[in-house]
């Protein structure tokens, strides 16, 4: 598969050994710790979704507002202070997935043609959603 000029792939960078398959940083790019997945297209479509999300916000906000939304889901939903450092389910993961960046990019990564059709701050209408477990 050729792959977009933007997406490297980087098994050794820092944020992949936390056990991510890939991260975006715009405007430098999107890294994947290998370009062997068996949902390659799903993968890169769904880092595609952050890659736009992070430049109609100029990366520092998408940073402010990705972060600030996990920390406030962290806080008040999923279980506050309580083993606040914990990368655990009802934590600080359960937190990353309802954010509305990623409510946004897991619900439409199977839709390869969402790029094309998706609207400027579209990534807003997910900020009410439930949960990704109730947001097919």
């Amino acid at each position: 598969m050729d792959l977009p000029k933007h997406v490297k792939i980087r098994p050794n960078f820092i944020f992949l050994k936390w056990g991510f398959r890939g991260i975006t940083i715009w405007p430098f790019g999107i890294y994947l710790k290998r370009d062997d997945y068996s949902d390659m297209k799903k993968l890169l479509n769904h880092e595609e979704i952050h890659w736009k999300q992070q430049k109609e916000l100029l990366g520092i906000f998408f940073l402010i507002l990705y972060y600030g939304e996990m920390l406030i889901l962290k806080l008040f939903k999923y279980k506050g202070f309580k083993e606040f450092f914990k990368m655990s389910r009802g934590g600080w993961y359960d937190a990353y997935r309802n954010t509305a960046f990623e409510l946004e990019a897991y619900i439409n990564d199977q839709n390869l043609k969402y790029l094309e059709t998706r609207k400027f701050g579209a990534w807003t209408k997910y900020l009410r959603k439930k949960g990704i477990e109730n947001a097919t």
